[in-house]
């Protein structure tokens, strides 16, 4: 047996992922539906260029992308991977659960004359076995939605296996970022928040049931600064919340007391300088 055989990583991820302010939905359609305006919000500011750029690129890098590759880009939602990467290459298969979103995403199409994009309305493990192998497969910030079934119940090891199947050189996967203050004030104030505890182990969980599965993946990460944008305190506090250091009364009204004597106040809110740190997992066809 191998030795990452005995921890049960399937459930230890199932078990990180319940923890995401989605995991009680029971419509998970419905849920990415609502969320559709907000995630056309985030693509068309200007901030998400820069990050768009920041992982296309660390793909192409990667890759060594070609004009004549395919992708298939899971839980693609409004597009903000897809828009890009089908500038790049022959064609760009975007998978989403979420007719909304893909709805955004054909409007952006056509406004900037992309055509090589086509689009399933479909669950990812639902997905048709004759759906056709592409060179590269893409889950960004999309893996847990992408892992669950009919019955609503995220079964990794079968998504990652269905994911490795349908690649033809590498998959890709990008967790969701998490992003801090850039001002150092901010690590003595709160000089005993560990960020690798506070992200909590689905990334390596996730590492180490590609492993028993023998995909030999490699583990980075990406770094994005950008001046971040709000328009109140408690709308940052609510975000700090994906912590659970900040999850206390005691220690998140220590943060609403830190962003009232550091934050710039602008017109239309606050500015803060961040630095967003983003996961990536990945792997090379065996046969590549």
């Amino acid at each position: 047996m191998n030795a990452f055989d005995i921890i049960d990583w399937n459930n230890m991820i199932r078990h990180e992922w319940e923890n995401s302010s989605w995991s009680k939905e029971k419509n998970l359609k419905k849920f990415w539906n609502s969320r559709a305006e907000h995630f056309e919000d985030i693509l068309k500011s200007p901030a998400s260029i820069d990050y768009s750029n920041l992982i296309v690129e660390f793909i192409r890098n990667t890759s060594g992308l070609k004009s004549k590759d395919t992708i298939l880009d899971l839980g693609c939602g409004t597009g903000i991977l897809t828009l890009p990467l089908a500038k790049m290459v022959k064609k760009v298969t975007a998978l989403d659960i979420s007719n909304e979103m893909l709805k955004i995403m054909s409007t952006h199409m056509k406004k900037r004359e992309i055509s090589n994009i086509d689009i399933i309305n479909e669950r990812w493990m639902d997905a048709k076995e004759n759906l056709s192998i592409h060179d590269i497969v893409i889950s960004h910030r999309s893996l847990g939605v992408s892992a669950h079934t009919n019955e609503e119940i995220p079964e990794y090891k079968k998504c990652l296996n269905k994911m490795n199947r349908f690649a033809r050189k590498f998959v890709f996967i990008f967790f969701p970022a998490f992003r801090l203050p850039v001002e150092k004030g901010f690590y003595k104030c709160f000089h005993d928040f560990d960020y690798m505890e506070q992200e909590g182990s689905i990334g390596i969980a996730t590492f180490n049931l590609l492993y028993s599965l023998g995909y030999a993946p490699t583990f980075t990460h990406l770094y994005f600064k950008q001046d971040h944008q709000f328009d109140t305190i408690d709308d940052e506090l609510a975000n700090f919340s994906h912590f659970s250091y900040f999850c206390t009364d005691t220690n998140s009204n220590r943060l609403k007391e830190y962003f009232k004597k550091t934050l710039h106040k602008t017109k239309n809110g606050y500015k803060m300088k961040i630095i967003k740190r983003i996961k990536v997992l990945y792997w090379k066809k065996k046969e590549f």
